[in-house]
C-alpha cells in the first residue's frame, strides 16, 4: 500500500569542528525537500529492506484518512510517533483524540484513543525538544509483533536501519524525488548524540548521508557510507530507527527532523544532509510510566 504525505519538519544544518548549530525549525505542508537512497543502488533494494517482517511494526498515522507521518507499534495498544505530526494538539497532554485519527499496520486501520506528549514539547513546540508522542489505541493490534524499545545508552556509532513511508528517489537527482509513500528501509550510523538533555542524557541522535565517492559531503563521523546508506524524508516523521542486537532487533529512535542546506542541495543533491532521531532510551522511563 502506498500513501501520499503532507507534512515534513525541516531545519538547517552546519558543522564546524564537530559542533552542530541548529537553526529555526519549521513545519511545512504540501512540500517535500529531502531524498532517500544512494544513486548507485536500486530502489528495490531499499523497498526489500523495509518489507522485512521485523519492521512490520512500522505503520502510518492518519488524520482524517490523510497520511501525516509514520509510527511504530511498541505494545499491542501503544504506538510511538513524532509530536510535530500532532502540532495542533501539542498544548493538550493526555487529551481525547478526534475520531478521525488512526494508525495503519499491515493494511488494518486502528482508532487512536489518546495521545501523551512530553512536557518540554508542549511548553515550546517550535524548539523541537522531545519530539515524541505516545498513542493509545482503542483496540489492540493482533497481527503485528511490537518493537522492543532500547533501554541502554550505548547507541553511539551503532549500525542502524531506518524505516518509514516517506518520499523516495535517487540522492543525486532531486527532481526525481517524489511523494510515493512507499515503505522504504535504509542504513546509516549514529554519528553523534546532541540536543536537549533529559536525565543527563542527550535526547537526539544524528546521522549524515555519506556520498559513495565524494568524501567532502561528510559532516560527522566516518565518511564511508553503508551499502544501503540513506537519509529520511517527508512522510518518514515518526518512523523507527532500529539496530540489531544479540537478542534481536530493537527500536532506538523516532524520526524527528531533516537538517539541510539549500546550497548543498544544488551542489551535491541530498548527500551531506543530516537526519535527527529522538532517542528512545532517553525516554524509557516516560514511555513505561505512560503505558498501562
Amino acid at each position: 500500500m502506498s500513501y501520499k504525505f503532507l507534512t515534513l519538519q525541516e531545519s538547517r544544518f552546519s558543522m564546524k569542528k564537530f559542533v552542530i548549530l541548529l537553526f529555526a525549525l519549521q513545519l511545512l505542508s504540501g512540500k517535500t525537500i529531502p531524498g532517500i537512497y544512494r544513486h548507485d543502488r536500486a530502489e528495490s533494494q531499499y523497498i526489500a529492506l523495509g518489507a522485512q517482517p521485523q519492521f512490520d511494526c512500522v505503520g502510518v498515522f492518519l488524520n482524517n484518512d490523510i497520511p501525516h507521518g509514520s509510527c511504530v507499534l511498541i505494545g499491542d495498544r501503544y504506538v510511538l510517533s513524532a509530536s510535530h505530526c500532532f502540532l495542533e494538539l501539542a498544548y493538550k497532554q493526555q487529551t481525547p483524540i478526534p475520531a478521525e485519527y488512526f494508525v495503519v499496520f499491515k493494511g488494518v486501520k486502528y482508532s487512536v484513543k489518546k495521545i501523551t506528549i512530553p512536557q518540554p514539547y508542549i511548553d515550546s513546540p517550535m524548539t523541537g525538544h522531545c519530539d515524541l508522542v505516545l498513542m493509545e489505541l482503542e483496540t489492540p493490534v493482533t497481527n503485528v509483533v511490537p518493537a522492543t524499545t532500547c533501554k541502554t545508552f550505548d547507541e553511539l556509532h551503532a549500525d542502524v536501519t531506518g524505516i518509514g513511508f516517506g518520499v523516495s528517489g535517487p540522492a543525486d537527482k532531486p527532481g526525481l524525488v517524489t511523494l510515493q509513500g512507499k515503505k522504504i528501509g535504509g542504513e546509516n550510523v549514529i554519528d553523534t548524540l546532541f540536543g536537549f538533555v533529559r536525565n543527563n542524557l542527550p535526547t537526539m541522535m544524528y546521522c549524515d548521508f555519506d556520498h559513495p565517492t565524494n568524501k567532502a559531503c561528510n559532516k560527522i563521523g566516518s565518511s564511508t557510507p553503508r551499502d544501503l546508506e540513506y537519509v529520511c524524508g517527508g512522510g518518514d516523521s515518526g518512523g523507527g530507527l532500529f539496530r540489531k542486537t544479540a537478542t534481536g532487533w530493537e527500536l532506538v529512535g523516532i524520526c524527528a527532523t531533516l537538517i539541510s542546506n539549500p546550497e548543498e542541495l544544488n551542489a551535491t543533491g541530498y548527500y551531506g544532509m543530516v537526519m535527527g532521531w529522538t532517542r528512545v532510551s532517553a525516554f524509557a522511563d516516560w514511555i513505561d510510566a505512560n503505558m498501562k
